[in-house]
């Protein structure tokens, strides 16, 4: 009886450290934005001046959210904008986000 209650508690810790370590993977993970061909971590702009979001997702589960926005970026906010090189995927993104606002990608990757 001694032995399978220490059985249990070590189960019930292994169990306990799994769940930890995929929250911590989970909440590592950031926001990919893409807005006119931009990557952002952040929304760039207002809320109120986006016309449509769309979730994009990569072959290899890489996931962004495509932008439509009501007005072109400030130079500003595509000083702020993270470099592709850095957005795992970022050439696929960047090619669905075309697929569906080609005339809004700004962007030279």
């Amino acid at each position: 009886m001694h032995m399978q209650l220490i059985k249990c508690i070590i189960t019930l810790v292994i169990v306990a450290m799994g769940v930890c370590a995929i929250a911590q993977t989970q909440s590592a993970r950031r926001k990919i934005y893409i807005v006119n061909g931009f990557f952002f971590h952040r929304l760039p702009i207002e809320k109120a001046k986006v016309t449509e979001k769309i979730d994009l997702t990569a072959s290899g589960g890489t996931k962004a959210i495509a932008v439509a926005p009501t007005e072109a970026l400030t130079d500003l906010q595509i000083q702020s904008a993270i470099p592709p090189s850095v957005i795992p995927e970022s050439h696929e993104l960047l090619r669905l986000y075309n697929s569906l606002y080609p005339q809004q990608s700004d962007s030279a990757i």
